[in-house]
């Protein structure tokens, strides 16, 4: 039950960290809407889409902490075959 009641709390990618995500990549598709050359038109949005993934890996590392409950998301894949049976 402390599993079910954990798992609704706890994201990778905090709430603010998504809404900067997505400023970035409004930001590239403005930037890029204005572009002539297919080459910067790419840069621009290869640049967007760059710094929203270090935005996101800079956010998800002060998000370490997994929650204590033996979820099948904390389990490998290996181990859903002893599932009903006593630990």
């Amino acid at each position: 039950m402390n599993c079910a009641r954990s798992a609704g709390s706890f994201t990778t990618v905090p709430g603010w960290a998504n809404v900067g995500m997505g400023l970035i990549g409004a930001t590239g598709a403005y930037l890029a809407h204005g572009q002539t050359e297919p080459t910067a038109w790419l840069g621009t949005w290869l640049g967007a889409a760059s710094a929203a993934f270090a935005l996101g890996l800079l956010a998800s590392s002060t998000r370490t902490e997994l929650p204590a409950c033996p979820c099948a998301a904390n389990r490998p894949a290996g181990s859903f075959s002893d599932w009903g049976r006593p630990s």
